[in-house]
This record gives C-alpha cells, sequence and structure tokens, in this order.
C-alpha cells in the first residue's frame, strides 16, 4: 500500500490496473462461452474480483480502461433485458464497494473528473506540447531510441517520461518509426473487421484498451501490449473464414 494505492511491492500502480483491466474482457468472453458451471464460477470470481482489484490501486486512467473492458458485456449481448439486468446489478456493486473503500482511494478516483474538465490530464500535457516542440527539430528520424527524457529537457527544462507511446515513439524514431507503428496497428484492426460475432466485439473492445493506454502510458516496452496486439492479428487466421476453424466449420456444414 503507498498512499492508500494498493500494488505488488515494486510494481507501478498504474501498470497493474491496465494489465488487470485487459483482463477483463476476455474473461467475460470465457465465461459467455464456458459450458461447464465451474468455469462460469472462475470466470466470474474473476471479474469481480479484476475490478475491485483495479479500483484498489486507485489508477485513475486504469479505471477507465477497465470500464471499457466491462462495456464489453454490454455491447456483446444482443438481448436487452440481460443489459438492463447487468447494467442494473453493476450499479448496485458500485455503490457498495464505494461505500467500503477508504476515503482517500475514493477521493483519487473522483479527481478524474476534474482532470478531465480542466483537460490537463495532471500536467502531462505540458510534456506532451514540449515533446511535438522538439519533434520538429529531428521529425524524419527521431532523436533515437530511448532519448525522450533528453529531447524534453531540452523544451521543458526537466526531463519526464512520455505518458504516451505514440508521442514517444514519434520523437525518438521520428516520422519512419511511427509509420511502421501505424502499419503494424493498421494491419491489426483490418484483421479484426473481418471477424464476427462475440470474437470481433473482444477484439474492438482489446484494442478500444490499448488505444487508451497507449495514449497514457508508457507502453511501448511492455511485453503485454504487443502481446495482444500479436494476438488480435493471428485471429483471423484461426477464426476468419479462412482460418483454422473457419475451414473446419465450412467442411461440417460440407
Amino acid at each position: 500500500v503507498s498512499y492508500y494505492r494498493f500494488t505488488v511491492e515494486g510494481f507501478n500502480p498504474n501498470d497493474l490496473a491496465y494489465i488487470i483491466a485487459l483482463s477483463i474482457p476476455v474473461a467475460i468472453y470465457l465465461l459467455q462461452q464456458a459450458t461447464r458451471a465451474w468455469h462460469r464460477f472462475i470466470m466470474s470470481i474473476t471479474i469481480g474480483f479484476g475490478m475491485l482489484a483495479v479500483i484498489l490501486t486507485a489508477s485513475r486512467s486504469g479505471l477507465v480502461v477497465a470500464v471499457v473492458g466491462l462495456a464489453y458485456v454490454f455491447w456483446s449481448q444482443p438481448s436487452v433485458v440481460k443489459r438492463t439486468i447487468y447494467l442494473f446489478i453493476l450499479v448496485v456493486l458500485v455503490f457498495f464497494v464505494v461505500l467500503a473503500l477508504p476515503g482517500q482511494v475514493v477521493g483519487r478516483l473522483a479527481e478524474l473528473f476534474t482532470m478531465v474538465s480542466q483537460g490537463d490530464f495532471h500536467e502531462r500535457d505540458e510534456i506532451w506540447a514540449s515533446a511535438l516542440t522538439a519533434f520538429r527539430d529531428v521529425p524524419i528520424l527521431g532523436a533515437g531510441t530511448g532519448t525522450f527524457a533528453l529531447a524534453v529537457e531540452r523544451v521543458l527544462g526537466e526531463q519526464q517520461a512520455p505518458h504516451n507511446v505514440y508521442l514517444s515513439l514519434l520523437l525518438e524514431l521520428g516520422v519512419v518509426g511511427f509509420f511502421l507503428l501505424f502499419l503494424i496497428q493498421f494491419y491489426v484492426v483490418s484483421q479484426v473487421l473481418i471477424l464476427r460475432g462475440r470474437e470481433f466485439s473482444l477484439w474492438v473492445t482489446i484494442i478500444m484498451q490499448l488505444f487508451l493506454i497507449g495514449m497514457i502510458a508508457n507502453w511501448e516496452w511492455r511485453k503485454q501490449y504487443w502481446f495482444f496486439i500479436s494476438l488480435a492479428a493471428a485471429q483471423l487466421q484461426i477464426l476468419g473464414p479462412m482460418g483454422y476453424l473457419g475451414i473446419m466449420r465450412k467442411a461440417r456444414n460440407d
């Protein structure tokens, strides 16, 4: 516990919240696919305790990412009645959780509304503006890998972490490196858009989560970030019409 932010020792509370948040839509998907009672029980526990763990980290951005992941349960569910039931259960649970949480945690999470209304995102806007200014000096090839803090120091007067995957790569690798990142993510999105049903909903949700994380965190070096991007790209090869499962379904129908 650090400043009423619960986390694993030596692990950034925000990073922990992001990792758990990414697991939430996956657990919901597995819950929907489960045929055995004990599987459904495990996935339900994972979702509930996952949300609680995110809240206890007191990570404001992590909470936003988790809510996006939790929204998967609504837009992957065609029944309006079930959506309403899920929403009611969620509201009741949130009410009781807020009552049980330490006031410091609730207060920190409540600052999210102030940050959004003021548009400063805990002064990160100054870092981002400095990064764009520094980028003008090295637009093609960038300042070099791992030099973001040094590059913004010349503008901002102090070294700062980027808190943004896209600006970090733009400044460090220039237009060339940023274009390669764009190609990778464009390919992933194009693969996901071919999917159908719950798989489509699942991966659109995860891509939205990854985009949010990329906008507010230093995750370009995190294995989890690239793991989910790679997994999303592989989905079409497994689930698509010409993928293994797609061919197997077609063979059974024939």
